[in-house]
């Protein structure tokens, strides 16, 4: 699942001042992007908006514990 964020970024400070969802992720993918976004830090000046495309990947794991056929 592809997922497209826009980071709003304090030229002054270079921190994320705002992180919007283009394309959702999906509830708990996207909170926690969004989290992660907003402490992102950028050389102060150097960039004013960005949009970053996330692809979540879901890896399972099966462990047969007393597993039998018939």
């Amino acid at each position: 699942m592809t997922a497209m964020y826009r980071l709003a970024i304090d030229t002054k400070t270079g921190s994320v001042t705002q992180v919007s969802v283009m394309k959702h992720g999906g509830g708990t993918n996207d909170n926690n992007a969004m989290a992660v976004f907003k402490r992102w830090k950028f050389k102060p000046g150097s960039i004013k908006q960005l949009d970053v495309p996330v692809t979540f990947q879901r890896d399972a794991a099966i462990l047969l514990k007393n597993a039998g056929s018939q």
